[in-house]
């Protein structure tokens, strides 16, 4: 179930995993006025929106944002960029005939919407054993977030980052992924594409393709997923066949 977007049916029962007067220190939520002040096309129905707060944005790499695109249309959104800027930038897929997906594709540049944040629990650990990262589609947009908060803090743990998507256009932001990437002192980047052609290098399948052949040493790492419901679910299971502590794998299941 993606919380996040889903309406009850019937009754339900929910289990707070935290309970307290003061805010997680990992989660200082507040709310913002946030202006749209660019969108940069990435490829087929994928932009970059970049909005301007009216102060500094607090959260970590990896979470996200949810945004009041119009009157009870709320979406959540993963930041793509650091933390420490009064501006939030987040790459997203347009999806037709889903109101929330259409209505942030209307927003004209200059348009202000209220936007809360931070939110999530996929925020980079520190420690030493190695990191992998794992995006399918626009899951890139937390990926790259705490790539770059990785090669910012000069990290010297191992990286292996795997993305994938259907078609070459889909795979938006690869190049400036593989440039940070290439900065890591052991840094590993993978590419899955559903539909590769003939001059795709990498692997022509899904991302657990992509996964399949580095599973076993994934056991001693700590995993950061990201991405549609059918992907991170599929990963999910693969992970857990290859005895991977469910402790140490982090995910944020969208779309």
């Amino acid at each position: 179930m993606v919380t996040c977007q889903s309406r009850p049916l019937s009754d339900l029962v929910i289990k707070p995993t935290w309970v307290s007067d003061e805010p997680r220190p990992e989660l200082p939520t507040a709310d913002h006025k946030a202006q749209l002040v660019e969108v940069e096309e990435l490829g087929l129905q994928i932009c970059r929106f970049r909005f301007q707060l009216e102060g500094e944005a607090v959260y970590r790499a990896g979470q996200y944002a949810i945004l009041e695109l119009a009157p009870k249309l709320r979406r959540c959104y993963s930041m793509s960029d650091l933390p420490g800027s009064p501006v939030v930038e987040l790459i997203a897929k347009r999806y037709e005939g889903r109101p929330g997906s259409e209505q942030l594709f209307r927003l004209p540049v200059g348009s202000s919407i209220n936007m809360e944040l931070p939110y999530g629990d996929m925020w980079l650990r520190e420690g030493l054993r190695p990191v992998v990262l794992i995006a399918g589609g626009t899951g890139v947009s937390p990926i790259l977030a705490l790539v770059r908060q990785l090669v910012e803090s000069g990290d010297q743990r191992p990286v292996r980052v795997f993305y994938g998507a259907t078609t070459q256009d889909q795979l938006v932001c690869w190049d400036e992924l593989a440039s940070l990437v290439d900065r890591l002192p052991s840094g590993r980047l993978h590419g899955a594409l559903l539909t590769g052609g003939d001059s795709w290098v990498g692997t022509t399948g899904l991302v657990t393709d992509a996964l399949t052949p580095y599973l076993e040493a994934m056991a001693d790492s700590d995993i950061y997923l990201a991405g549609p419901p059918p992907m991170v679910n599929a990963v999910r299971v693969l992970l857990r066949e290859h005895s991977v502590q469910f402790d140490r794998i982090h995910y944020d299941s969208f779309g």
